[in-house]
């Protein structure tokens, strides 16, 4: 977080609310990611080989 809060306090608004999107997405998509291979070891374990090829 410290290099786009060095951009906002320098002025460059764009790329600190860039980075800052990023690191957010970034949270989400680990979250929604985790959720998906649960959800397919809980409908069928042998899903299992799939998700260990991932």
């Amino acid at each position: 977080i410290a290099a786009p809060a060095a951009g906002v306090a320098n002025g460059d608004f764009g790329f600190g609310q860039a980075h800052m999107t990023i690191q957010s997405d970034e949270t989400r998509h680990m979250a929604l990611g985790q959720a998906v291979a649960r959800a397919m070891l809980q409908n069928d374990d042998t899903n299992l080989n799939l998700i260990q090829d991932w």
